[in-house]
């Protein structure tokens, strides 16, 4: 509480009460949110903020006015703008801090966004390095099949020249839906079956792609044993072929 008459800061001050008595306008106690002004117990308001409301000095008489007031009460004169933001403070938050600003909708959609693409960079890169490394291990496997490697085909093997029938072959052997299964692999030349394939029947391998691989009886000795197929070339899986030696 302040006394703007005297230095005590005692509600029972007598001066201001002599100054009350004698309607002095010059006396104000302070005391929380209550002014004494002239003698009346005025409770000041809170503003949206929630911080007490000032009074100031109006520029042109001198009277004491609101903050909030737009003009003075006693001589009409306007309240100079922006008077209320230079005495008013942002509400602290409880722990005493300045009040954070909300933030919108937009800012929470544009971290998750950034979350996702960061995840999805780093899952490209893993599966990346993961990938490379298999066809490294791959390509020093002396075992492993490669283009232009020689390889004879399992009694259990099949193969089709368009690889959409392969993969319907696949997946009806997979459902045990043998005669679907059948009748695709018996369609002779553009399907083979192990089981009706020359004995030792040689095959170059033409290309590999992940667990699947196309051969062909490209060369001349090759051709002859099956002039069948000699014009045919088949995938098949890579599993399936065994590797000639050199």
């Amino acid at each position: 509480m302040r006394c703007s008459c005297t230095t005590k800061t005692s509600l029972s001050c007598h001066r201001c009460k002599s100054h009350r008595q004698k309607n002095d306008t010059t006396c104000e106690i302070w005391y929380g949110q209550v002014i004494l002004l002239d003698g009346i117990g005025v409770t000041l308001p809170l503003d949206k903020r929630g911080g007490v409301v000032a009074l100031i000095d109006c520029t042109e008489c001198g009277s004491k006015i609101s903050n909030l007031a737009n003009a003075c009460p006693k001589c009409g004169h306007p309240q100079v703008a922006g008077v209320e933001a230079q005495f008013s403070t942002p509400v602290a938050s409880p722990d005493g801090l300045p009040a954070r600003k909300s933030r919108g909708i937009f800012y929470y959609v544009a971290w998750a966004v950034a979350v996702l693409v960061v995840l999805f960079l780093g899952s490209a890169i893993i599966f990346g390095i993961a990938d490379s490394n298999k066809r490294k291990a791959i390509a020093n496997d002396p075992n492993a099949i490669h283009a232009d490697d020689v390889v004879s085909m399992m009694e259990s093997s099949y193969g089709c020249e368009f690889p959409s029938a392969f993969s319907k072959a696949l997946q009806h052997r997979d459902a045990g839906e043998l005669t679907a299964w059948a009748t695709i692999v018996n369609n002779d030349p553009f399907c083979f079956h192990g089981g009706n394939l020359k004995a030792n029947q040689k095959w170059t391998v033409l290309q590999v792609k992940d667990n699947v691989m196309q051969i062909s009886l490209s060369t001349a000795v090759q051709a002859q044993t099956d002039m069948k197929r000699s014009d045919h070339n088949y995938w098949t899986l890579v599993e399936w072929g065994i590797k000639e030696k050199p």
